[in-house]
């Protein structure tokens, strides 16, 4: 069970986390986010290889091993999640200018999201197994 201070620094590197792909929506810009782009392909599979560096980076900072990052992962997750859907509903513009750039660039921090779990599902079943 995660203490107070690391559930802390995971909420807070959720929110960092969280900006860096908001700033990734908006940077990459509306037309990157359009139908049939052959980047917005880029930007699904390159989710996996980036938020694996993402959790080693946390596992670092935060000295807890690679393979007990599934829990930090799914507070760092949810925190995120829930600032995207306040974002969503009340500030839109932040993500982007259209509808369609905003629809698209949020639904990829969603499945980063989902990638960032699936990593920690992966890291947490390489653990040492520990003999009796």
């Amino acid at each position: 069970m995660l203490k107070t201070p690391h559930i802390a620094l995971f909420v807070v590197l959720g929110i960092v986390f969280w900006f860096a792909g908001a700033m990734i929506i908006r940077l990459v810009g509306e037309a990157a986010f359009q139908p049939g782009n052959p980047l917005l392909i880029v930007l699904y599979v390159g989710s996996f290889p980036l938020l694996y560096v993402t959790l080693v980076i946390s596992s670092v900072i935060s000295r807890l091993p690679q393979h007990a990052m599934l829990q930090p992962t799914v507070i760092m997750t949810f925190t995120a999640i829930f600032i995207d859907g306040v974002v969503i509903a009340w500030m839109p513009q932040f993500y982007g200018e259209t509808v369609e750039h905003v629809m698209r660039g949020a639904a990829w921090l969603l499945f980063a999201g989902a990638a960032g779990l699936f990593c920690a599902w992966l890291m947490a079943r390489r653990a040492p197994i520990l003999e009796a």
